[in-house]
């Protein structure tokens, strides 16, 4: 879902990048035209000009020079926008590479901690399973169980570090982390009310075991 959402984004990023560059190179190509143009109309102005009766052909070339200055004047201000605009636009794909990077590789960590619950979720019903090493069993599982969260905790105290660098990137650690925390206390409160459950459980099979050997 987040990498859908991030991969959309970047996708208009780089359609806005084309357009960008497009109308970048379209100014830089008017700029050189209208530069190609004044030096033709130059050329053709008589250098004494003023010192002779005016004639109708340098005026006009006169009043084109300077309607093509305007132009180039006006065009020049729009690259620099423009050069901004494609600053921000690198900027954006610099940091959606970063953040779906980041993605990447939570999602890759997950998949390892998935296996690794499988392989935990296994040695835990085996623990369970065998009664004469029930209470080790319990021990170890609550042990694991507190390793695990006290991991998440490292995790939520340095995305929050991280809050002021990357805030969207702080966001993704605590949506993903928070649920794992709430999960984590919950297996450790059924476990505690299993444990709680198959103690009163021994306790009245062993009142009824001395009650029958009484009689």
């Amino acid at each position: 879902m987040l990498r859908s959402y991030f991969e959309k984004i970047k996708e208009r990023e780089l359609v806005e990048k084309i357009k960008l560059e497009k109308k970048s190179s379209y100014l830089k190509n008017r700029i050189k035209e209208i530069d190609r143009f004044i030096e033709i109309l130059t050329e053709k102005c008589d250098p004494n000009y003023d010192s002779f009766t005016p004639r109708q052909g340098d005026i006009k070339n006169k009043d084109k020079i300077l309607e093509l200055t305007k132009e180039k004047e006006k065009i020049n201000i729009c690259m620099i926008e423009n050069e901004n605009q494609i600053k921000v636009n690198e900027d954006n794909l610099k940091e959606l590479e970063n953040i779906m990077s980041y993605i990447e590789n939570m999602e890759l960590e997950k998949q390892k901690e998935e296996q690794n619950d499988l392989s935990e979720e296994e040695e835990e019903t085996e623990f369970i399973l065998d009664d004469t090493h029930e209470k080790e069993s319990e021990d170890k599982y609550l042990k694991c169980k507190i390793e695990k969260i006290e991991q998440i905790v490292k995790k939520i105290e340095s995305a929050i570090l991280f809050i002021d660098v990357d805030r969207n990137r702080s966001k993704i650690e605590f949506y993903n982390l928070v649920p794992q925390l709430k999960s984590e206390i919950n297996d450790i409160k059924t476990s505690l009310l299993i444990s709680e459950d198959n103690n009163t459980e021994r306790l009245l099979e062993n009142v009824s075991r001395e009650t029958f050997d009484n009689k």
